[in-house]
């Protein structure tokens, strides 16, 4: 299972994703394995424009599995915020709550945003 953010979410939709790319994520939906969670959600269906892309919304979503954003996932997204503050890392929060969200559930996330790289590098020992 792979928490895809909606970086990669919007690309696909666009048919913005290399070929590979694009593979790579209809394996993922066809294997049940695409996931996402509330904060990814709410970011995807802020940006539907229209009933083209709500429906297409609608059926992602469904392929989708939502993961639960926990407890846990709070606390983690508190100590990651906590972390990158004093690190001088500025990333919005969302970002670090999807981040919080992969590490609970011990998942890989699929991005092509750079906070998250910013986020990973802040968390380095």
């Amino acid at each position: 299972m792979i928490l895809v953010d909606s970086s990669i979410c919007v690309a696909f939709l666009r048919k913005d994703l290399s070929e590979e790319s694009t593979h790579r994520f209809s394996e993922l939906v066809l294997e049940n394995e695409l996931a996402t969670n509330v904060v990814i959600w709410a970011e995807l269906y802020g940006g539907v424009r229209g009933q083209r892309e709500d429906t297409e919304f609608q059926n992602l979503i469904a392929l989708s599995r939502v993961l639960q954003f926990t407890e846990d996932c709070w606390r983690l997204t508190a100590e990651i915020n906590r972390t990158c503050v004093r690190k001088g890392v500025n990333v919005p929060l969302s970002d670090i709550q999807i981040q919080a969200c992969a590490k609970h559930y011990q998942i890989d996330l699929w991005h092509q945003d750079r906070h998250f790289d910013l986020i990973q590098e802040a968390l380095r020992p």
